[in-house]
C-alpha cells in the first residue's frame, strides 16, 4: 500500500464513521484539538510510562497516535446519534475537513521516511503545501458551522419578573 493512501484512510475512517454513526462535527473537531493537546503536553510522559510496562522501538511513534486519536474513539463512541438526520448534511463538509486535519495531524506524528513516502508523489506534494490550510480550514468551518446553528435559550415572557 502506498503512504498517500494509507493517509487517504486514515482521513476517511473518521469520516465515514462520523457519517454514519451521525456524531456532531463540533464534537469530532473539539476531539481531534483535545488529541492534539494531550500529544503535545503528554507525550514524553505517557511514552516513559508505556516503556516502563513493555519494551518496544516504536512505542514513541505509537503512543502519540494513540493519544491523538484516543479522543475521537471517545467521542464517537459516546456521542453517535447526537446529530438528528436532518442536520447532518449541514455537518458533512466540517466532518470531511475533520477527517482530513486528523490525517494532516497523524502524518507529522509518523516517521520522516513515511512522510517522505507521502510527499514524493504529484498529490503528496500539494498535501503538504496545503496542510496548514487544511488544519485552520477546518477550525474555521467548525466556528462557521457552530455561528449559523446555536441557538439562545428564549426566555418566556411568562415567567417570574424579578
Amino acid at each position: 500500500m502506498t503512504p498517500l493512501i494509507s493517509v487517504i484512510i486514515i482521513a476517511a475512517i473518521p469520516i465515514v464513521l462520523a457519517i454514519v454513526l451521525r456524531v456532531n462535527a463540533v464534537f469530532l473537531f473539539l476531539s481531534l484539538m483535545v488529541g492534539e493537546l494531550m500529544v503535545t503536553y503528554l507525550s514524553n510522559d505517557a511514552v516513559t510510562v508505556a516503556g516502563s510496562f513493555s519494551k518496544g522501538a516504536q512505542q514513541d511513534k505509537l503512543v502519540p497516535i494513540i493519544l491523538l486519536w484516543l479522543p475521537i474513539a471517545l467521542t464517537l463512541l459516546f456521542l453517535r446519534k447526537s446529530l438528528p438526520t436532518s442536520k447532518l448534511p449541514l455537518h458533512i463538509v466540517p466532518i470531511i475537513a475533520t477527517g482530513l486535519a486528523g490525517a494532516v495531524l497523524t502524518l507529522n506524528l509518523l516517521s520522516s521516511s513515511f512522510q517522505n513516502g507521502v510527499y514524493a508523489s504529484q498529490y503528496g506534494s500539494t498535501f503538504k503545501q496545503i496542510q496548514d490550510f487544511i488544519v485552520v480550514g477546518a477550525g474555521i468551518l467548525i466556528l462557521l458551522l457552530v455561528w449559523a446553528t446555536y441557538r439562545r435559550p428564549h426566555h418566556s415572557e411568562h415567567g417570574k419578573h424579578h
